[in-house]
């Protein structure tokens, strides 16, 4: 059921409509999603639900504002969906990383007027990242491929049946995923080359080998990423 939402030719917050409770029926999940246009407006209207701009925020630049106002809307609906009842908007920490509150986990992910957020308890999840990102043109997914992923990387996406620029930014937002998922638990930056995709499947399912440092710090050798290309979108979860 997953796999055939690749196929729909809709738009992708169709896709969103219907993947995002089949995620939560199989995961102990909760996803919230919201499309918006970016506009002076968004701001005053999402002020109107309590939510404000932090100081470090206020003087980035409308599309800045309008997708963190946003990721931290769809976070407080996943909170709530969750059984937490969170007033106001979430604090933020000195690395800029959201403040969860305390027995949950939760990551973020906004591109091109969607955002999307997804919330699990402690006890449950332990590394948990979300990456939304729209599919990149050809042109510059070739200048930037070298940058991300190695040829083999590229070679063993070959069975999916989907053109380079798919295979790029799922290669691009799947490390995305691990790095929120694992920086939390890290508080460091990871390298695109730190994680090796070495496997897929029929099930939507990728995995990465960590590298040797990383297997040292967080005590597994690799991690599952589960995606989605949604049309012009490719979404990347990882809920290990």
């Amino acid at each position: 059921m997953l796999k055939s939402l690749n196929n729909y030719r809709v738009e992708p917050t169709h896709h969103l409509s219907l993947l995002c409770p089949l995620i939560q029926q199989s995961r102990p999940l909760k996803i919230s999603w919201q499309s918006y246009t970016i506009k002076p407006d968004l701001i005053k209207e999402v002020a109107l639900k309590g939510l404000f701009l932090p100081e470090s925020i206020k003087g980035a630049c409308l599309t800045r504002c309008c997708d963190f106002l946003m990721g931290r809307l769809c976070a407080l609906r996943a909170l709530t969906d969750a059984g937490y009842n969170v007033k106001g908007s979430l604090a933020q920490l000195d690395d800029g990383q959201v403040d969860w509150p305390f027995k949950t986990r939760g990551s973020i992910s906004h591109s091109h007027g969607i955002a999307i957020a997804v919330v699990a308890n402690k006890s449950d999840v332990r590394y948990l990242g979300v990456d939304l990102e729209e599919i990149v043109e050809v042109a510059n997914a070739k200048e930037m491929a070298n940058l991300i992923a190695h040829d083999d990387e590229f070679t063993c996406l070959i069975g999916l049946g989907i053109n380079f620029s798919i295979k790029f930014s799922l290669l691009f937002s799947a490390k995305e995923a691990i790095y929120k998922a694992l920086y939390p638990h890290l508080r460091c930056f990871i390298n695109f080359d730190e994680v090796t995709l070495v496997e897929t499947n029929s099930n939507n399912i990728l995995i990465f080998k960590l590298s040797a440092a990383l297997q040292r710090r967080l005590g597994f050798t690799q991690i599952r990423v589960d995606y989605f290309i949604l049309n012009t979108y490719v979404l990347t979860l990882v809920a290990h």
